[in-house]
């Protein structure tokens, strides 16, 4: 088992990347230019690189989600979602071709036809019913309606209420997934997928992330607060602080940039510390940092005509009073929270719709996410004075963010340094 923020495969997804703008592959607009560390080509390709052997006796290769299907219901099966934001399957092309494969590593020609799902299905799609072991399983009837897998995140928009354009969906968690839907194709650069039927059927979904959010201030306060309740006391004194008095900025890339730069080699950076800088000052400026992260990606959608009249939320970073008010700050839009289990809810109005009416009452999104997804527990407004200085700190922060992302070479060389033994 490989996790999505398992980084290991850099040098596989290095040399897709190269060959595929070598060969003008038609799939790589669809991925903003290139490809991600984090999807299941790099990782396949990692496997038969370091260990063939377990490659060759590999029956198949499934993503997560498809695999619990499978195991509910005997059936192989595998949605647009799982194969489109994951496994570079696109609507109008398939999969990747043999030939291409074959450019890579020969071995690899015949992958998609011997040893992956290439029959996929839109969220909402019956995949099977359950079977006596899946009953044994989940505790529910055999026979019981199954819907084809989706990808947590991506369920959590439809738990949201998102069923038309104009929203952005984040669920804000060890890492953040921003999801967007638009009724047409548009390309440009700063998505990590555009997936038709991805997300909702009949609308293009895309998919942007931070590989990290949540995991930043993990990092620092496991490392750097020592004290009780360290969270606590660390959102306590940061909400005390007004917007741009800790005279830090930090750039969001400890687990590297997926977008919009697509770049797993980047690294954090903190500017403006002094002999006087505190704890809660660093443990604001990170959530800062993670909020501006958000703005470009919602910046880059917007320009290409895609707009974004308010966010939605959920997620365990929902939990944070201070870090949603900066958030509604720095984006300056409304932001609408939402609590309990969105991404559950979301899960769930897939199987309803996946069952069809005649078990529960829904033949379409539209009718189940009406009847099933209240309103918002919480709606934050931008406050004025704070949304003045987050655009001073957020011009500050893409300077930076455009000097150590594409012009210098800094953090690429801090990695390459090889220490003697």
């Amino acid at each position: 088992m490989k996790l999505w923020k398992h980084h290991g495969a850099k040098e596989e997804t290095r040399i897709i990347n190269e060959i595929a703008k070598a060969r003008n592959e038609p799939f790589l607009p669809y991925y903003s230019g290139q490809i991600s560390v984090e999807w299941m080509l790099p990782k396949v390709f990692e496997l038969l690189r370091n260990a063939p052997h377990i490659y060759e006796i590999t029956d198949i290769f499934f993503d997560a989600g498809d695999w619990i299907v499978y195991q509910l219901t005997g059936k192989r099966t595998r949605s647009t979602c799982n194969a489109g934001y994951k496994g570079l399957w696109v609507a109008e092309l398939g999969f990747p071709q043999p030939e291409f494969l074959e450019a890579l590593d020969p071995r690899l020609r015949n992958l998609y036809e011997t040893k992956q799902i290439t029959e996929v299905n839109p969220p909402g799609t019956l995949a099977g019913f359950l079977t006596h072991r899946g009953a044994d399983i989940t505790g529910l009837k055999p026979g019981t309606p199954v819907a084809v897998s989706m990808i947590d995140a991506h369920a959590g928009a439809i738990g949201m209420g998102i069923s038309q354009p104009g929203i952005m969906g984040i669920i804000m968690g060890t890492s953040s997934c921003h999801m967007v839907l638009n009724d047409k194709p548009v390309i440009f650069d700063g998505y990590a997928g555009m997936v038709k039927d991805g997300i909702l059927p009949g609308y293009w979904g895309y998919e942007s992330g931070q590989s990290a959010t949540g995991d930043i201030l993990a990092w620092f306060v496991s490392r750097f607060v020592k004290c009780d309740n360290p969270y606590t006391t660390m959102e306590r004194l940061a909400m005390e602080l007004k917007p741009g008095e800790s005279h830090l900025i930090a750039l969001d890339w400890w687990h590297g940039n997926r977008s919009v730069l697509m770049d797993a080699e980047l690294t954090g950076l903190i500017v403006g510390l002094t002999l006087n800088t505190k704890p809660h000052d660093i443990y604001r400026a990170l959530v800062e940092s993670t909020a501006y992260g958000t703005r470009v990606i919602a910046e880059v959608h917007e320009n290409a005509g895609i707009m974004i009249d308010e966010i939605r939320v959920c997620g365990g970073l929902t939990k944070s009073e201070l870090l949603v008010k900066i958030y509604a700050d720095v984006l300056n839009k409304p932001i609408k929270v939402y609590k309990g289990e969105p991404v559950a809810t979301g899960a769930l109005i897939c199987g309803l719709v996946a069952a069809g009416k005649e078990w529960t009452g829904f033949d379409t999104f539209d009718k189940a996410i009406q009847a099933i997804v209240g309103a918002p527990d919480t709606i934050v407004i931008p406050d004025e004075r704070a949304v003045k200085v987050y655009d001073k700190l957020y011009s500050m922060y893409r300077e930076l963010y455009k000097m150590f992302g594409t012009q210098y070479d800094i953090m690429h060389g801090l990695r390459q340094i090889e220490v003697s033994s």
